[in-house]
């Protein structure tokens, strides 16, 4: 990666991480002020995202330090000189990221009504094979960049995971004509279809990479979509 190209990367996960912790923190300040049910599910997405830029920010700092102090392959003293630092934000993203959809699903369930199903429990599953398959040690957590064959043998079953709560999400929708969580159900499908288009074609083509920032910018617009759904005071 050329040096103007891993300074952009770093630049615009520190625009995406200010976005999201700007909205964690207004959603944690006004979150008393909502009736009870809406509380219980903006609570959700509020803990999901908090999740999700704990690990995006422990990626973001391990990545900086590493290239400050020459190279993604940097591993301090501590580590022993075998385990590269950014491996460390890499499996802190990977945990977090699995979390993040457990409480999406849970406020679907929740926004409508919905009982424990078999489709729950086999998000439940699939999470929890996920988990396992990560202590594996052909992931190579202490690698700056795992093995591309366990990357997407990982992406699997978040993909699964994924797709399944956000398909979930749009037959409700679609029935209760729910448009906020219609979106968030197309940002979902945006963000695995961007994902896999990278996985796909990396390093094959390495402008691929574009579609990463595709997918953070899908992410994003969760977050906005799920706080003006239940933050923004409505007309009328």
């Amino acid at each position: 990666m050329g040096e103007d190209m891993k300074w952009l990367e770093i630049g615009f996960t520190f625009v995406y991480l200010t976005v999201i912790w700007s909205i964690v923190i207004v959603e944690s300040i006004k979150m008393n002020g909502l009736p009870d049910r809406e509380r219980s599910i903006a609570s959700l997405f509020r803990t999901a995202f908090l999740f999700l830029i704990a690990g995006d920010s422990v990626l973001l700092l391990t990545r900086v330090i590493a290239f400050n102090m020459g190279s993604l392959e940097y591993s301090p003293f501590f580590l022993g000189g075998d385990v590269h630092l950014a491996g460390i934000g890499n499996l802190a993203t990977g945990i977090t990221m699995t979390i993040f959809y457990l409480y999406v699903l849970e406020a679907w369930r929740r926004r409508y009504g919905r009982g424990i199903g078999p489709v729950y429990w086999g998000v439940i599953a699939v999470t929890i094979a996920r988990f396992i398959f990560m202590t594996f040690p052909q992931n190579q957590w202490g690698n700056h960049e795992p093995p591309l064959d366990w990357s997407m043998y990982r992406n699997i079953f978040i993909t699964v995971s994924g797709l399944a709560v956000a398909t979930l999400i749009l037959i409700d929708s679609a029935r209760q004509s729910d448009r906020a969580f219609k979106y968030i159900a197309y940002m979902i499908f945006v963000s695995y279809i961007s994902m896999w288009i990278f996985v796909a074609n990396y390093p094959a083509v390495p402008w691929i990479g574009i579609m990463m920032i595709v997918k953070t910018l899908a992410y994003m617009a969760v977050a906005v979509i799920s706080y003006r759904a239940f933050f923004v005071k409505k007309a009328g």
